[in-house]
Order: structure tokens, then C-alpha cells, then sequence
């Protein structure tokens, strides 16, 4: 085990949970933010409001467990790292941390864009911290790319039915471009 391997080790035993509450908290505030003011764009009525926000809170925190078992698959055995389940998971969650701004994404017209920009500092992160903990920058594009397509097989498969259900509970089809839903927003200035 490499000196960084070892300090990073240190890091996380000593100030994981404080890592993991801050970044996580910060992180999920600045999307429930986002997804909120989506809420309030499609005009979601008030009792299905909060639903709604848990739902989208289960799709993150699924999406943030999906990242985490494929680094710890690949870790323990294709690289045959000694990081435990906590480690990867602490190092996976620390990588989002630039979503914390991603309340920007109601922006219009540039509000995507934004975000899809957060997700990459994140994946850059992500791959970073997997090379210096012994990935190897090969192994750290490969957990990028197989995460990627994993990520993209479960939003197409296993979180289709939170998506189904977190439409349900709105009780309307959420429409999640910004674009689509300023258009058809319509001010009633009277006369």
C-alpha cells in the first residue's frame, strides 16, 4: 500500500462520518432544491409536493449505491484492493460533492447544461481518487465507463418503476426539461 493509499486510509477512518453527513447533506439539499423548484414548474399540488421530494431522494440514493457497489466489485476483484464497503462508500459520496450546485439546473436554457457539467467534475473526481487509491488511470476509465453504463441500464430498468412511481405521486407525468415547461407556462396579467 502506497503512502497516499495510506494517508487517505487515515482520512477516512478519522473523518468519515463528518465527511459523509456534510458532503451528502449539502449534496442532497442542493438537489432537493432542484428538484423542488422542477416540482413547483409542473405545478405538483401541495399533498404530493413532499412525496414527490422523497421519491427523488430514493433515486439519488440509489444511483449513489449503484457507484458504490461497482467500485467495490472492480476494487476487490479485478484490482484486489483492501478497501472496505465504508472506504469505497466514503470516497463515492465525497466524489458528488460537486453537486452541491446543482440547484442550478433550473436555470433556463443553460440549467442542463449546467448540471450535466456538475456530473462530469464528479465522474473527474471520482476517477482521480480511483487512480491515486491504486486504480491506475486505466482502471479508474474503466470504472468510469462500466459505472457510466451500469448507471445508465439501472435508470432504464431497476429505477424505471421509482421514476413511475415518483410521477405517480405527483400525480401527473413530471416533464423534467425546463425548456418544455417554460413554454408552456402561461401569465394570467388581466386586463
Amino acid at each position: 500500500m502506497t503512502e497516499l493509499q495510506q494517508e487517505l486510509k487515515a482520512f477516512i477512518d478519522a473523518y468519515g462520518v463528518a465527511a459523509i453527513i456534510v458532503s451528502l447533506s449539502l449534496t442532497s439539499l442542493s438537489v432537493a432544491v432542484g428538484q423542488g423548484l422542477l416540482l413547483l414548474a409542473n405545478q405538483v399540488k401541495a399533498s404530493r409536493f413532499i412525496f414527490s421530494l422523497i421519491a427523488s431522494a430514493v433515486i439519488f440514493i440509489a444511483s449513489i449505491g449503484v457507484w458504490t457497489i461497482t467500485v467495490y466489485l472492480v476494487a476487490h476483484y479485478y484490482f484486489y484492493l483492501t478497501w472496505s464497503l465504508w472506504e469505497i462508500f466514503v470516497v463515492v459520496v465525497l466524489s458528488f460533492s460537486p453537486l452541491t450546485q446543482a440547484y442550478l439546473g433550473i436555470l433556463p436554457y443553460f440549467g442542463s447544461c449546467i448540471v450535466r457539467i456538475l456530473y462530469l467534475q464528479s465522474a473527474l473526481v471520482l476517477t482521480l481518487i480511483l487512480w491515486g487509491i491504486g486504480f491506475g488511470w486505466q482502471g479508474a476509465l474503466l470504472v468510469l465507463l462500466g459505472g457510466t453504463a451500469l448507471l445508465m441500464a439501472a435508470h432504464l430498468t431497476i429505477l424505471q418503476p421509482l421514476y413511475w412511481l415518483q410521477n405517480r405521486i405527483a400525480g401527473k407525468q413530471l416533464r423534467r426539461r425546463y425548456r418544455a415547461i417554460i413554454s408552456d407556462l402561461r401569465l394570467d396579467l388581466g386586463s
